[in-house]
């Protein structure tokens, strides 16, 4: 949401990168990512990373805090406000999810709530791709994690249960998709060798031995790609 957090972040990432929407009870947390300029692909910017690649645009947006313990009960309140800004559709005016909001980066991304989690779709209806997911079996197998360098990135993933990570294959052709949500446990590593498949689906090691904290990734369902355009409603 996170490498989206893609927005999103968190939603978008967020994010989702991640992004977790919940009544504000804490001081707005800045989340920023990459987003490629010719596919709008996104990449959460995470630990020390500051600056975007050649070919990549920064972006950056805000999410709110956790919801805190339940008061006292109160007396009866006046009528809220909407929690979302209306029904996402696809070209065929059917239901796509819950519309939280667009977030612009090359072109526009819609944040969708679908089955209580977050996700990130293209305008022509493509589910966007969010991050990168890491391994530690050298054949991309097994469980899967989500990485943050530092407790507070930590914290921020375990406090995002409603971002989904998404991965899929993106050359030659788009593949299917494969979402994740963030585990409730982190785990503490040093110069561990993670693993990660590119847009390709090729399984490699990436980069060098890592020293940080992870959270196991769950698998759930992806929802599927839409007919465009898509609207709000």
């Amino acid at each position: 949401m996170r490498k989206l957090l893609a927005a999103a972040t968190s939603a978008v990432l967020a994010g989702s990168a991640m992004v977790v929407v919940t009544p504000p009870v804490a001081a707005k947390t800045t989340y920023k990512a990459c987003v490629k300029k010719s596919t709008g692909d996104v990449r959460v910017l995470l630990g020390k990373k500051k600056k975007c690649k050649k070919g990549w645009k920064k972006v950056s947006w805000t999410k709110a805090g956790p919801t805190g313990k339940s008061g006292s009960p109160g007396g009866p309140g006046a009528t809220g406000p909407r929690t979302s800004m209306g029904t996402v559709i696809d070209g065929n005016g059917a239901v796509v999810g819950e519309s939280l909001s667009t977030l612009p980066v090359s072109i526009t991304a819609f944040i969708v709530r679908i089955d209580g989690g977050i996700f990130f779709y293209y305008p022509n209806g493509t589910l966007l791709p969010t991050d990168t997911v890491y391994f530690k079996d050298a054949a991309c197998a097994g469980t899967a994690y989500a990485r943050a360098s530092s407790p507070n990135e930590r914290d921020l993933l375990l406090a995002s249960p409603s971002y989904r990570t998404v991965y899929r294959v993106g050359s030659p052709t788009l593949g299917p998709a494969t979402a994740y949500r963030f585990d409730s446990t982190s785990e503490s590593v040093t110069n561990v060798q993670f693993y990660s498949r590119g847009s390709d689906g090729v399984c490699a090691a990436s980069g060098g031995v890592y020293t940080g904290y992870t959270v196991p990734l769950v698998p759930v369902t992806a929802p599927p790609d839409h007919p465009g355009p898509l609207k709000v409603v």
